[in-house]
């Protein structure tokens, strides 16, 4: 019974037990499970099907305030491994249980092995052992991810293009340099998706070290734009807000750095 202004209505529920034999069902590829908070029961109630049946699934792995990571770890009993989204590069990443979440993370995903790998040949899902080889490969940055060229199409930055040219020649910073060529190295279809994972990454823990150092210019803002892309929205906040005190106390912005909005 669900109480809304004091009325009422029962409903009639099933399990998925009951549905998989009433209705036949077979061969299912993905489902969504938000049940706010009777997921683990939903998981009781479909013992035979998630045991015969090898979908990708999207759970709701935070309402509010609260994080259920026993339905990771339940999920994990059954044979099914978790994964996030990483929304910039349209990737699934592993999430195993135990894993520190971004606050404003709400869904997770989960599949068996044999969907897993199926996923990873379609380019959708990097697989533990793939990241954990391409995070120990060098990144065969080309002059395509050098940001003169990745940004020189870019409507927004062409004015500013030869101010961070002269900028870049009279106060090289290699750090950001690599940091702007991984990030356009990561959106790179034509390498493999591990690989450009491995390199997002890269990138972001290059700007978490220039903006610890010396946060000159807009690298927070740069920071931000790949901190949301690699799916840690709480990190892009922070940098904002790190930004706009920064703005608020200087009086003014410094836009001489090549940066991201």
């Amino acid at each position: 019974k669900n109480a809304v202004a004091g009325a009422s209505e029962e409903v009639p529920v099933s399990t998925l037990d009951e549905c998989m034999e009433r209705f036949g069902w077979k061969g299912i590829d993905f489902m969504k499970i938000d049940a706010e908070g009777e997921e683990e029961n939903i998981l009781a109630g479909g013992a035979r099907f998630f045991a015969q049946e090898s979908p990708l699934i999207e759970f709701e792995y935070k309402a509010g305030a609260e994080v259920n990571m026993g339905l990771v770890e339940a999920f994990e009993r059954m044979g099914f491994s978790c994964y996030r989204l990483v929304p910039g590069l349209n990737l699934l990443i592993p999430f195993p249980a135990g894993t520190a979440a971004d606050g404003y993370l709400l869904n997770l995903f989960c599949c068996k092995p044999d969907r897993a790998a199926e996923l990873n040949r379609r380019g959708i899902l990097a697989t533990a052992e793939d990241l954990e080889t391409a995070r120990k490969q060098t990144i065969p940055l080309q002059s395509s991810h050098d940001w003169r060229n990745a940004l020189a199409g870019c409507e927004w930055c062409r004015a500013l293009l030869s101010v961070w040219s002269e900028n870049s020649t009279q106060n090289p910073c290699p750090e950001l340099e690599a940091a702007l060529g991984m990030f356009f190295f990561s959106h790179d279809t034509s390498f493999p998706h591990a690989l450009r994972v491995a390199a997002m990454e890269r990138s972001l823990q290059g700007l978490r070290e220039i903006c610890a150092k010396d946060a000159t210019g807009l690298s927070e803002c740069t920071r931000a734009r790949v901190a949301r892309e690699f799916g840690l929205r709480q990190e892009a906040v922070a940098s904002l807000g790190a930004l706009t005190n920064k703005i608020l106390a200087e009086k003014q912005v410094n836009p001489r750095a090549p940066f991201l909005l």
